[in-house]
């Protein structure tokens, strides 16, 4: 029997922005320079904590630094906390929003340079070291946005696994093209090293890409390349934003969410993740080693409209730690961290 490895991903940043639904009170602006940010999300960081430490899962905490606007905000205003963490096992990586200025619309958007992504990367990880004292060793990028530049700028600045990736996923922009610019329509569903000449493909860079855990095309609900699996896993989200609260009740009921991959949301359903759970304990219990990777946005925890604890979200999670730790009954399960992934695949495809 294959050993069934999971990995728990935590994008760590700041209140969504204001022009996400739902957040326009509680929301950070990025529409003036310099951007007003918010934290507040963080007074309820000890609820997420604790359903992890109850569980005893890792977590891989990707903290936010770019460029600007945040730059190494977050890093100095948690800094203690940032510490406690590292010294109770947890993870510290980093997590990259390629933001620039839009002098002409006056507000923050996505950058499409790709030139202005690298320098980007390298600056927000000197920011990382500088502030810390020590290199993240892993990352995902924010929106999910990747290019040949970023990989490359990644493995230039000593990150080891990179966790972007949720393949088969491409968007030509959300809101109105200001960002989740992403393509990896190309990525399979492995751990690889890329291409330096395309990211998405298999290569020989030192830098590990392991993809989001995902539903395999042949095994989603809806009938694959309907125009109604597209519309949910690439356009729904863009189309259908202000009506997201009701389109998500409905679907709860059919068990239908907008991602394919482990993403726990504190809008859709826990189902897919459940789905997704049980395929890779499926491979585990094969005879293959396992990669389980999935995320969630600690954000969530705050809810929005009122400021208080969203206990639904902190429900979800508490919901699918255990589902997960259930598994052990089936196979052999190991929570890690996302460089100790890197590790152990490595080690087991060394030539």
């Amino acid at each position: 029997m294959g050993r069934f490895y999971v990995t728990i991903c935590a994008d760590t940043e700041d209140n969504p922005p204001d022009y996400v639904p739902n957040w326009l009170v509680l929301g950070s602006n990025y529409d003036v320079n310099a951007a007003i940010i918010r934290f507040d999300w963080t007074k309820f960081w000890d609820t997420l904590i604790k359903i992890f430490r109850k569980n005893r899962v890792p977590i891989t905490w990707l903290l936010r630094v770019d460029d600007a606007p945040i730059k190494d905000l977050m890093l100095k205003r948690f800094e203690t906390r940032i510490f406690d963490l590292k010294s109770e096992g947890d993870e510290i990586g980093i997590h990259i929003h390629t933001w620039e200025w839009d002098s002409k619309s006056h507000i923050w958007r996505q950058t499409k340079d790709h030139n202005k992504e690298y320098e980007i990367v390298k600056r927000s990880i000197k920011h990382f070291r500088r502030s810390l004292g020590f290199p993240p060793l892993s990352s995902r990028m924010g929106w999910n946005a990747m290019s040949n530049e970023i990989m490359r700028a990644l493995e230039e600045e000593g990150i080891l696994v990179d966790a972007t990736c949720e393949t088969g996923y491409k968007c030509d922009g959300m809101y109105g093209g200001r960002d989740n610019v992403v393509d990896w329509s190309k990525a399979g569903e492995d751990l690889y090293h890329p291409n330096r000449n395309d990211y998405q493909l298999p290569g020989r860079m030192k830098l590990l890409e392991v993809p989001i855990s995902s539903i395999p095309e042949e095994e989603r609900m809806l009938f694959k390349g309907s125009p109604l699996d597209k519309l949910i896993n690439s356009r729904l989200r863009t189309i259908m934003e202000p009506l997201l609260p009701f389109v998500s009740t409905l679907f709860e009921s059919f068990h239908i969410s907008a991602h394919n991959v482990f993403y726990i949301s504190s809008v859709w359903s826990t189902s897919i993740i459940k789905r997704i759970i049980d395929l890779y304990v499926d491979k585990a219990k094969a005879n293959q080693d396992s990669f389980l990777v999935g995320f969630f946005h600690p954000s969530d925890i705050l809810e929005p409209k009122k400021g208080t604890v969203n206990k639904s979200f902190a429900d979800k999670i508490e919901e699918i730690m255990r589902y997960i730790t259930l598994q052990k009954q089936k196979v052999a399960l190991n929570f890690t961290t996302l460089s100790e992934i890197a590790e152990i695949y490595n080690n087991k495809h060394a030539h």
